[in-house]
Formats: C-alpha cells, structure tokens, sequence
C-alpha cells in the first residue's frame, strides 16, 4: 500500500489528466446509459400501469352493470314476498306473539311450496323454521356484520327486502325477506326457491368478460372472480387453499384491494374488491377480482436497450482516449512552470513573484498567487499588532464577568492529576460568600459543599477525566451558614497528543428559589391527587347506584307493565264480543298507556347510557348520517306532503352513532310538529360563526313561545300539544346530552306558528378550511 501511495505521488500530471479526461467520457456514456434505461423502464411500466389501470376499469364497470342486472331480476319478486308476510304475521299473532305456537307448515302452505318460514331470536338464532337444515343457525357466530343488520331491522318496522344469494352450505339459490315483529323480539324472514335463479344467472355471466379481458390484456396471465363466500364463480366445486383463503378473509375483512408482487419473476398479483353491497338489502353480493400479470415484455426490451448501450459505449472509450492523450499533453505544460514558482515561495522567498503564462486561466492563478503571497505579508504584520491588543480585552472581559449573576470558574490540571483553581467570577464570590483569594486557594467549590453532596459531586467530577462534560445540583454551606441549591456544569479541556485532562471550565447559578417551589409544588400535588383519589371512589359509588337504580327499572318496572299490557290484551281478545264499547275503549286505554309507559322508561334508560358510554371519535360525513336518519324515519313522511332539504355540511371529529341519534331526534322532532303543514319543510345545513362551524335543522310547524325555551331540553319536558303530539319528552334532553359530551352547545330559535330552529356545535365546530 506504501509503495502504491508513493508511486502515485511520483506520477506526472498528465497522467492524471488522461485519466481524468477517460474518466468523465466513459461517466457520461454511462451517465445517458442509465438516464435512457430508466427512461425506457419508466415508459414501459407506465404503460404497463395505464393498460392495468384500463382493464380494472372496464373490469369493475363490467361487474357493476351485470350486478345491476341481477339487482333488477331479484327486485321483481319483492312484492310477491312481501304479501307472502301477511300471513305470516297473522300466524304471529294468532298465537299470542309465541313462535313456539305458531303453525309455520300451514303458513307455507297458504304462501307457497317454494317459500320456507324462519323466526330469528333477539340472540340471531334460527328458533323456529320449515326449512331444518338451518334450524339453530347462529348469525351472531356464522356471520357477525349479517347480525348487526338483524338487529336494526328488529329494532325497526315495516318490510326489508334481500338479494338472491347462495346457500352456505349447498351453494343453492335463494331470495330472502325480513319483516320485524311489533314487540321487537323476532325477526320474520322468508326464503324463496326458484328456477328462475338459475337460469338467469346462467344468462348474465362472467365467462365472456373473463375471456374478453384476457384477449384485450396480452399481460394478463389469469382472472378469477370470487363471492364474498369465497366461492370461485363459474366454479362450484372449487376450493381455496390455505394462503389463498387468508388473502380472501383479509380483503374481505378490510374491503381494501391488495396486491403481490413476485420477487422472482418481478409478475404482479392484484386483488380488486368490488363493493356491490346497497342499503337496504342486509345480504353482502360484492366480487373479489383475482389478476395477474406478467411483466416478461419489459424485460425483453430492457435487454436489447442495454445491449445496444454496450456497443455505443465501447466505440466511446476508443476515440475517448485517443483524444484524451492530445489534450493532456497541452494542459500540463503551463502547469509545470506554475509547480516551480510557487516551491520557491513555498521555502521562504515571499518577494519571488510566478511568471506569467498565455493562457487566461493561468494568467489568473498567477495574479492570484501573488496577492496572495502579498496578503501574506500584510497579515503577519498585523498579528504582531493584535497582541497587543488582546492583553486589553482579556482585562474589559475580567470586569465584564465579575458583573454576571451566574457564577463561572477555570480549573488547572497537572499531569499528576493535582487541581489548582485559576480564576473565578464575581458572583462564585458574591454566593458562596467567600472571599476570591481563599477560593484560589482551598481549590474551588469542593470546600463549600454541603457534606451529604460531596460524594455526587466527586462522581460527577471523575467523568471529566473521561473527557466527558456533565450537569449536576448539590447543595453549599456560605460561610454565615446558610445553605443554597446549586445547577452545575462543567466542560473538560482535553489534551489529545498527552490523552489526559489539562484544565476544565464550570459555570453555574444559584436555584435555592426553584428548589423551594418545586418543593411546595410537590406537597401541593400530594394533596392534589389525595382529593381526586376520594372524588373518583364518591363518583364510582355513584355510578355504580346508577346502574343499580337502571337494572331495577329494567326489570323491576317493565315487567308489570308487560303483564298489564299482556293481559289486557288477552282480556280484549278473548271477552272483547261480550263487553260494551266503553269497556273495550277503557282496555285500549290501559295498553296504550302500558306501551307508552314502557316507552318512556326505554328513553329513560337510553338518556342514562349516553352519560356514561364511551365516546368513539373519528372523522365522519353529517349529511351521510343525515341521509341514513330520514331512511330510518321514512315510515314517518309516508302519506305525506315533505320537502328535506340537505345542504352540504363540512366534516367534523365526532362520535358515528350517538351524532346520528341527535339527526334522528331532531328531524322526528321536526316532522312530528310540522304534521299539519302543505307542505312540510325541514332544512339540515350549517354555517361558519366565528371560525366555528354551526350545524341546524330548520322546520315550518307550529313552534313555541321563547319564553319556555329553557326547560325545552328538560327530561319528560313537552311545552304543549301533548295530546296531538304524543311523545317521551326525552328526545330533546338526549340530544343536549350527547352535543355537551362532544364539548359543543345547542340552542333554539322559533315563534309560535312560525316553525323552529334547533343550532348545535361540536367539538368547538367542525372540520373547514
């Protein structure tokens, strides 16, 4: 390696300019080798990507208008289903609301051969069914997302219509419908058979879109397109394999697209989710879209681009150097000249001066090696001045110091590792109340510590023989006595040619102040968290009397009401015939009494839970859940004369389901008192106030006087018209809850006969730019 550093020294400098020359031509062939490669590369993936891009979209526009055609097949048989209901709820209530006694054969038989009754539990059980293979069947198991749409529908009334889907089991095909109970505690579905099903699936089928897409795509390897129960269309006794299984579970979990790429072959593997799931259908239809590409075109072209670069590239390097060699010989000449001038300066001769040269480059390296060699003299000249002149500042700063609140000290070293302290400030006086002279001499600070911190100090003062600076408190004892906190660091000087410490700097200030008040901070805290500690344990007792005083109203209270309720029943449908009008009227009083009375401990019970039920904030769309608030109350705009209008809201932070529940109660709130209007006019906006956003929902009813507007949001609180608007009187107070949860506020503004409005912020507004 020596010999290599010596010989390369010795070399002349033409050789490093060939070198050089031969050097910067074969980079810049390499240079537009690469550049053109990537070039290439970046064309042809680009393309490659637009062709993929192409493909997926007429893919899923394929998939979405043959769904479309499906969609409008399964429609057809929705009114047949529906009627198909009102027997079935006859049965219901023949047998007193319980399945167990109800006659579901004689109901198929009315209905039709093809038609299978099922009665669905609170629980998502099959209980009861014609159909017994699926007898006992646990969505809440089988299929958890299906559950939540039983729930809802329970919860709600009217008639929900499905798609035409496969059986899990046998892969048959079956068109299901959905109807809640009017207690809430089933859910009625029928199931409908038909070879009509078939046939039309038969009609409208992927094979010609899978094979059209192959023959468009020459880079598409394979397509397959899978159900959301991972059945393989066009294939039923297909089966997934293990790894193939778990992509699909993931898709279909995330409802993302996900895509592989093989690091072999460099082929692409994508996966398409195609949601095709619409409200209200419960039943999922979307498609799963296997493609697979290969990227063997690419290769064969990137291949003869760098063979052809090859070839450019060796013609390069042979005229290269041919001229590299006539350009060197000509560049070094001048430089040899320049080589020997500056030696000259460079042993001592300052008044030697570099001859001049033809070329105006060198002309300016040789004017500028003689200003230099000129500043050089000019300079030592005034290094001699500025020492003098340093002994003076040395002195302005020895004042300057002394005036500084913050102390400061240098200690000396000696190589036996003996500290002796140079200097020190005014205030290392001023605080330790020593004089500076018997500092000087005791050594420095050591002498005043306190004696408990002695033994952290010399821990800390061993690092700096590490040549590592440090940061540490300790206490002092002044010479009248009294003790001081002080924030100390210390910055070693460090001898490298000697490796051993030679002096060090430490500078520092009085924190006596700071020390007392973290002191009372800390017994302020104490006493702090003692009280939140019994403020949570009285707060815990109370929630916990809470859920006690809701559980006896859910069982203790609801339960006579349902007897009342249940035996009024009975009485009137049993004796009805032989009672006078006024008594049947007097048993209709008492059950609609009981069912409201059950309605309102419901509303109570709900206006207790959204106190304490957590909140889940995310980023969510008011006029969505708008949108899903009047499909839910859509039962109530039925018959009548309605104009909603949506206007668009900004996004906001906030909790899905209970913002939901405050559109649902103020929009029924709304239509509820606007029910003698031609037309009803509800409007859902907002608008920025302040640089809050303000959302509201305006009505055209009967309004109320301003002057009871504060108890409006009062539990059980209705301010007229109770017996024309019948209602819990909880809705409003549910609202103000769950708004005041969100940091926000709600308020009113209305006259009597001229309608309402109701404002409420969020979270301090919504989301604006």
């Amino acid at each position: 390696m020596d010999r290599l550093r010596l010989s390369l020294r010795h070399r002349p400098f033409a050789h490093y300019v060939l070198i050089l020359i031969v050097a910067l031509i074969l980079l810049v062939v390499v240079g537009i080798t690469v550049v053109d490669y990537l070039n290439a590369e970046q064309t042809s993936r680009r393309n490659l990507l637009a062709s993929e891009e192409q493909t997926e979209y007429y893919l899923i526009n394929a998939v979405h208008l043959t769904d479309i055609g499906f969609k409008l097949f399964d429609d057809s048989f929705n009114q047949q289903m529906k009627d198909g209901f009102v027997p079935f709820m006859e049965e219901y209530e023949r047998s007193g609301r319980d399945p167990s006694r109800m006659d579901l054969n004689a109901v198929k038989s009315r209905i039709s051969s093809q038609v299978d009754l099922y009665v669905i539990n609170a629980d998502g059980v099959i209980e009861y069914t014609t159909y017994p293979k699926e007898l006992g069947l646990d969505f809440q198991k089988t299929s958890p997302e299906f559950y939540q749409s039983l729930n809802l529908i329970r919860a709600s009334q009217g008639f929900f219509p499905d798609r035409v889907v496969q059986e899990s089991g046998n892969g048959a095909l079956r068109k299901y419908a959905y109807m809640p109970t009017p207690d809430h505690r089933y859910v009625l579905e029928l199931g409908m058979e038909s070879e009509l099903f078939t046939e039309t699936r038969q009609q409208l089928r992927y094979s010609e879109l899978i094979a059209e897409i192959t023959q468009y795509n020459p880079a598409v390897e394979n397509l397959r397109i899978f159900s959301p129960t991972k059945r393989l269309i066009g294939n039923k006794a297909f089966e997934p394999d293990e790894a193939l299984n778990a992509t699909l579970d993931a898709i279909l979990l995330e409802k993302k697209n996900l895509e592989f790429i093989d690091p072999a072959s460099g082929g692409k593997t994508r996966y398409l989710y195609i949601n095709l799931s619409t409200d209200p259908y419960s039943s999922d239809t979307s498609r799963i879209v296997e493609l697979t590409y290969s990227n063997d075109q690419i290769r064969r072209t990137l291949q003869d681009l760098v063979f052809f670069h090859l070839q450019v590239a060796l013609l390069a390097l042979v005229f290269s150097s041919i001229g590299a060699v006539m350009i060197s010989r000509h560049l070094t000449r001048p430089i040899e000249g320049i080589v020997r001038d500056v030696d000259a300066i460079a042993k001592g001769d300052l008044d030697h001066t570099v001859s001049s040269s033809p070329a105006h480059e060198f002309r300016v390296l040789e004017e500028s090696t003689n200003t230099m060699v000129r500043t050089l003299k000019e300079t030592i000249s005034k290094l001699q001045e500025s020492e003098s002149h340093l002994t003076a500042s040395e002195e302005r700063y020895r004042v300057t110091s002394d005036l500084i609140s913050d102390y400061a000290y240098c200690v000396a070293v000696d190589s036996g590792g003996v500290s002796s302290l140079v200097w020190a400030t005014g205030a290392f006086e001023r605080i330790l109340g020593i004089p500076r002279e018997e500092l000087l001499q005791a050594g420095g600070v050591e002498s005043a510590i306190f004696p408990d911190d002695r033994e952290v100090y010399r821990q800390h003062m061993s690092l700096l023989f590490k040549n590592q600076p440090y940061r540490s408190e300790f206490r002092i004892m002044t010479r009248s006595g009294e003790t001081r906190w002080l924030s100390h660091r210390t910055l070693p000087v460090w001898d490298v040619a000697a490796d051993r410490l030679v002096q060090y700097f430490a500078a520092g200030q009085d924190i006596t102040r700071q020390k007392e008040a973290e002191a009372e901070n800390r017994r302020l805290n104490e006493e702090l968290e003692q009280r939140v500690i019994e403020r949570t344990s009285q707060l815990e007792a109370v929630n916990r009397d809470l859920e006690s005083f809701s559980y006896s109203v859910s069982h203790d209270l609801r339960s006579p009401l349902r007897a009342i309720d249940g035996y009024a029943f009975i009485l009137k449908d049993t004796y009805g015939p032989a009672l006078p009008d006024e008594a049947q009227r007097y048993l209709q009083v008492i059950r609609e009494s009981a069912q409201r009375m059950d309605s309102l401990i419901n509303d109570l019970l709900r206006f207790s839970r959204i106190g304490r039920q957590a909140l889940d904030k995310q980023r969510v769309s008011p006029a969505d859940l708008v949108q899903s608030s009047l499909e839910e109350l859509k039962e109530e705009m039925e018959g009548r004369d309605v104009e909603i209008r949506v206007e668009e809201m900004p996004d906001c932070l906030a909790d899905p389901t209970l913002l939901r529940q405050v559109f649902v109660n103020l929009l029924s709130n709304a239509l509820k008192f606007t029910r003698d209007r031609r037309p009803a006019e509800v409007t859902v906006g907002s608008f920025v106030d302040n640089g809050q956003v303000v959302y509201y929902v305006r009505d055209n009813g009967v309004g109320f006087d301003m002057q009871y507007a504060g108890s409006l949001f009062g539990v059980f609180r209705q301010l007229s018209h109770k017996e024309r608007y019948q209602g819990s009187g909880v809705g409003l107070a549910i609202v103000k809850r769950i708004v005041e949860r969100h940091g926000g506020t709600i308020w009113t503004r209305s006259a009597v006969d001229k309608g309402a409005t109701f404002y409420f912020t969020l979270n301090g507004g919504g989301m604006h730019e």
